[in-house]
């Protein structure tokens, strides 16, 4: 997906207005927003969803789950308590899906109309993001390709 296309969904849909960075690499807001950008400022560069990740975590790390919550929780700071949070989960996850599965029930469960979404995998490493539902949603009408790590990938292979 080129550059200006992504910009422009990410505006339409609210990503921008939207981002969440407690817990993970950037320390503020701000860093991740002017980070989006000057990742998007070619119109005519590539750029695959990878560039919206908050937080990840190595799929390996499954058996010890305390971490992974940690972080996650961290994200949603401010929409849950942690001490119901932490205690929602079971001691261990065979795969990621079932680890955001359970969280997205507990965050349902609680009113928060926000979810984890897990971006596109690489090797064993998990993505994602904690996302508004309408945002995400919106974000996926508007074209956002969430089903491939980069657009140009997909490209190339059909050549």
């Amino acid at each position: 997906m080129n550059n200006a296309t992504m910009h422009q969904i990410l505006i339409e849909s609210g990503w921008l207005d939207n981002l969440n960075c407690d817990g993970c690499v950037h320390t503020n807001v701000n860093d991740l927003r002017q980070y989006v950008l000057e990742n998007l400022a070619d119109p005519n560069g590539e750029s695959g969803v990878l560039l919206l990740t908050e937080e990840c975590f190595d799929s390996e790390n499954l058996y010890d789950p305390y971490k992974i919550l940690n972080n996650m929780y961290n994200l949603a700071v401010g929409d849950v308590d942690k001490q119901a949070f932490m205690n929602a989960f079971k001691d261990a996850y065979e795969t990621p899906e079932a680890l955001f599965d359970d969280a997205n029930r507990f965050l349902a469960s609680q009113g928060v109309d926000k979810a984890f979404y897990i971006l596109p995998q690489v090797d064993q490493m998990v993505f994602y993001v904690y996302k508004p539902i309408s945002v995400y949603q919106k974000a996926l009408e508007l074209g956002l390709p969430l089903d491939a790590v980069y657009e140009w990938w997909e490209d190339d292979e059909c050549e």
